[in-house]
């Protein structure tokens, strides 16, 4: 009685299909952990690709020229409006700026000052003894001067993003072609429309942003102005860019308006609080809200969550980027994510 013999197959089976697909998760998760700040880069250099498209997109519409033309003509007009309050308030621009690096640094000082002359600290350091209170205000001179040392790695970064982002939106099409065809067939038409729903929403997002940082930054100006606070437009210029970044921002500026007042008087840096805080409700409760409830929406306190989260995994850019991250992943949930109805 002959055995009928079956051919060999290559089908490792369900468990080691199982065991290579969580290595191929784990493995493209740690080179994604390891590769965090270029990878955040180039997300950045996408929102600045989506911001030239946006604004070539009316004017290759109204002067009937080529795309790229119109790309070129975009980030000239953006590098203008960026350069202007530098090209004609440059000079009391720089010197409030220097102004403001040197009076941070004065009021730190003043407060440890107090700190070790206040008799409620002197009191506490006799009862715990060897610690030493008057040394808490060391940690916040210590991260300044770490944030001010790290300027010239954010220009790096900015001057990247910026040469990445014109290329991009030089021919964008080319790029998602690209991306589609090391995507396999059965996802090619879910990642487009991935695609196409993320540009759609960062677009409102950025366009969203933009408003809140031009009124931010002059309600701001003219608070300050209103109470002869020193240094008010470079202020206004530095609260309305942190407002870019949302709640995180509007507390940063709070620190660095109120430690920059205090040379200048307990009173001003009250006053430079009070403005900076006030203007924070204004456009919390009221302009964001109204603004998103005509364009997109984003829940706060998922938001807040995604700051802390995103700030944990990847430091400082994930600060910055936190909210179009968070908006990425809304649409990739939205898109990919289907549950089952029970």
């Amino acid at each position: 009685m002959s055995r009928s013999l079956q051919p060999k197959t290559n089908d490792p089976g369900p468990f080691t299909s199982r065991l290579y697909l969580a290595g191929f998760i784990g493995g493209a998760a740690a080179i994604i952990f390891l590769l965090s700040k270029v990878l955040l880069v180039i997300f950045a250099s996408i929102l600045f690709a989506i911001a030239i498209c946006s604004l070539a997109k009316p004017i290759t519409a109204f002067a009937k020229i080529p795309h790229a033309v119109a790309v070129l003509i975009a980030t000239l007009v953006v590098g203008i409006a960026v350069a202007w309050p530098f090209m004609t308030y440059g000079s009391r621009l720089w010197a409030q700026f220097d102004e403001i690096a040197m009076d941070i640094p004065k009021a730190v000082n003043s407060i440890k000052t107090s700190l070790e002359a206040h008799p409620s600290i002197q009191f506490l350091e006799q009862i715990m003894g060897d610690i030493d209170l008057s040394k808490i205000a060391a940690p916040a001179a210590t991260h300044l001067t770490s944030i001010i040392s790290s300027v010239s790695t954010v220009i790096a970064y900015l001057i990247l993003l910026a040469f990445g982002g014109v290329y991009l939106a030089l021919s964008p099409d080319l790029y998602v072609q690209g991306l589609l065809r090391f995507t396999p067939l059965n996802y090619r038409d879910r990642v487009q429309i991935f695609i196409e729903r993320c540009g759609a929403s960062l677009r409102v997002w950025l366009t969203t942003q933009l408003l809140v940082v031009l009124i931010n930054g002059a309600f701001v100006g003219i608070g300050l102005w209103a109470f002869g606070i020193h240094d008010a437009a470079a202020l206004a210029m530095l609260a309305g860019l942190l407002s870019f970044i949302p709640y995180v921002g509007t507390i940063i500026a709070m620190m660095i308006g109120g430690l920059a007042t205090l040379p200048q008087g307990t009173t001003f840096a009250l006053y430079a609080l009070v403005v900076l805080g006030f203007t924070s409700i204004i456009e919390g409760y009221f302009i964001t809200p109204y603004i998103q409830s005509k364009t997109l929406s984003l829940p706060p306190v998922v938001l807040i969550f995604a700051i802390f989260a995103f700030t944990i995994l990847f430091g400082t850019l994930g600060i910055i980027l936190a909210a179009p991250l968070t908006v990425v992943t809304i649409v990739a949930l939205e898109t990919f994510y289907k549950p089952r109805l029970v």
